[in-house]
């Protein structure tokens, strides 16, 4: 995957997810690297975007991740007493990484709401699935009537792990090992944080409406490789 093929996969993943076109959706990248992605995500559904942020922990023998309302997700091990307290300090540490971005990249911002509406939430690859897992709890809290989980490649792993958080999971390459994510996503160039989050305010999301919309309707090629 060449850089310039972000509107293509974009496309790819929006022909995927056509029958989400519904009233009010909500298309949330996961970042850094799902919001490229996302955002041609929204554009060919006409959703709103935004991003939900999850950060990986790791404490003494085990991985998992937070997400930013404070949901935990746990992938290996087990939290014993002589590591409660790292743990709980990993996590506020997590907690607060992510607040200060939000404050620093994307001030005056809030969580779309997302109670009662259909919520695509978008990365670009997935080893473990545990941020995605993360995220996806954080989603259920807040009451999404309906979520899909969507990625540009991930582990056959990672997405059975992810399968009972999701309504829907959408994927455009899976592979039986955590190399082959690597080779797909080798020519992706990983955005950088900072770049991530000015694609999320207003101006970065703009396009040329009518152009993308003819681009819509010529029903161009896309990527059609099940999960």
């Amino acid at each position: 995957m060449q850089p310039n093929d972000i509107e293509e996969l974009g496309r790819a993943l929006g022909a995927r997810l056509s029958e989400y076109r519904v009233p009010r959706p909500v298309v949330l990248a996961l970042p850094p690297g799902g919001v490229p992605i996302a955002r041609e995500v929204a554009l060919w559904l006409g959703a709103e975007l935004g991003m939900v942020q999850a950060e990986g922990l790791v404490v003494e023998g085990y991985r998992g991740a937070v997400a930013e309302t404070g949901e935990v997700e746990l992938d290996s091990g087990d939290v014993n007493t002589g590591s409660e307290e790292l743990l709980a300090s990993r996590i506020i540490d997590g907690l607060s990484r992510m607040l200060l971005k939000r404050v620093r990249w994307l001030p005056g911002s809030t969580n779309p709401n997302v109670a009662g509406r259909v919520v695509i939430l978008v990365a670009d690859g997935l080893a473990t699935g545990v941020r995605m897992r993360a995220a996806l709890r954080s989603l259920r809290a807040r009451r999404a009537s309906h979520i899909v989980a969507v990625a540009l490649a991930a582990t056959e792993h990672s997405i059975a792990s992810i399968k009972p958080l999701a309504d829907d999971v959408v994927c455009l390459m899976t592979h039986p090992r955590l190399s082959g994510v690597g080779r797909s996503l080798k020519k992706w160039h990983r955005v950088p944080d900072e770049k991530a989050w000015r694609m999320l305010r207003p101006r970065g999301r703009t396009r040329d409406a009518a152009a993308f919309e003819m681009e819509r309707a010529s029903g161009s090629q896309v990527m059609q490789r099940d999960c």
